[in-house]
């Protein structure tokens, strides 16, 4: 072993440990002065920043529905999406590490994100909660991951009939560690799943909002004689390691396995406070009166979502410190 003992090497060492910090874990903040905000609001969390529709405090700071919280209890502070399930009367904590106004993005770490599946029973479990009325859904930079045995799941969107993604999985009758190891050696490194013992699927857009539920098929009785959980996730294109994360959580209790941070990507779009066509397929552009009043920017234009709204700058006007929700500055 290299010992490295000049101040120069200290300093390269860092460096090399600063490259190989994984950019989905450490997120991609944008520096505060490229952030705008509406005048006499805070728009830095820690070293986040904040850019409008965005903002913390007073509801004077942020459109309707994006509000952020910024938790000072811990350093450096964490920028806090919190988002309310009516239904069940509780909030679900995601701790925001970007924001990009460009494609209309929001990158989270989420905890209980990993979804154990329980032996030999089918059922439907809760996966987001009933956001109906948050500005997100699910953006297509994610992917949906099985891992277990003899297992179909489905991603549900608000309708029992709204069928997201799915995968399924099978393995041998005669299940075994060996088996379990063998498929983690021959998937790419542990990367990538073929559909024995693990699957993995692209997500759509969930142009309907965030997905509910999960809907699992389980025709397997010989689970338990494995010590390969199975589990279901949804996380960033590129997170998951399959002998990385199993190796994690084997053996681990629910709650320990509730822990591990997981990197979702969601899309987000202005739908409340503006006027609406009763027919949205019927009205593919954005109307004078919506465009009027969301992009501020002389040099922006209006751009319709699948349930909303957004703002994008012209080519060319897209510049450090400008917000195409806000008016120009000068």
């Amino acid at each position: 072993m290299v010992h490295i003992t000049t101040n120069l090497g200290v300093v390269m060492a860092a460096a090399v440990v600063a490259m190989l910090t994984s950019p989905l874990l450490a997120g991609a903040e944008v520096s505060p002065a490229e952030a705008q905000g509406m005048p006499d609001c805070d728009i830095t969390c820690g070293n986040m920043s904040v850019p409008y529709p965005f903002g913390m405090g007073p509801a004077r700071c942020y459109w309707p529905g994006f509000n952020l919280t910024c938790n000072t209890g811990q350093q450096p502070a964490k920028l806090l999406l919190v988002l309310s399930d009516p239904d069940f009367g509780m909030d679900s904590n995601f701790h925001v590490t970007e924001i990009s106004l460009r494609t209309n993005t929001v990158r989270i770490l989420r905890t209980n994100a990993i979804m154990p599946i329980s032996s030999g029973r089918s059922s439907t479990v809760f996966f987001f909660g009933n956001y109906s009325e948050a500005p997100y859904s699910l953006s297509t930079g994610n992917e949906f991951i099985l891992s277990g045995c003899n297992l179909y799941v489905m991603l549900i969107g608000d309708d029992t009939e709204d069928v997201i993604s799915g995968c399924a999985s099978f393995c041998p009758s005669n299940i075994s560690e060996t088996f379990f190891g063998t498929v983690l050696q021959r998937a790419n490194r542990g990367r990538y799943c073929n559909g024995m013992g693990c699957c993995q699927a692209n997500i759509p857009m969930s142009s309907n909002g965030l997905p509910t539920s999960l809907m699992v098929v389980n025709r397997n009785r010989d689970q338990e004689l494995t010590s390969q959980p199975a589990y279901t996730l949804i996380a960033e294109e590129g997170w998951f390691d399959q002998r990385r994360l199993s190796k994690e959580i084997a053996g681990r209790e629910k709650y320990e396995i509730a822990k591990v941070q997981v990197p979702q990507v969601l899309q987000w779009e202005v739908i409340q406070d503006l006027p609406r066509p009763d027919d949205m397929t019927a009205h593919p552009g954005c109307p004078v009166e919506v465009a009027r009043k969301l992009c501020k920017s002389k040099n922006s234009y209006c751009k319709r979502g699948s349930r909303g709204y957004l703002c994008q700058f012209m080519d060319g006007y897209d510049k450090p410190g400008s917000n195409p929700y806000l008016p120009d500055e000068g």
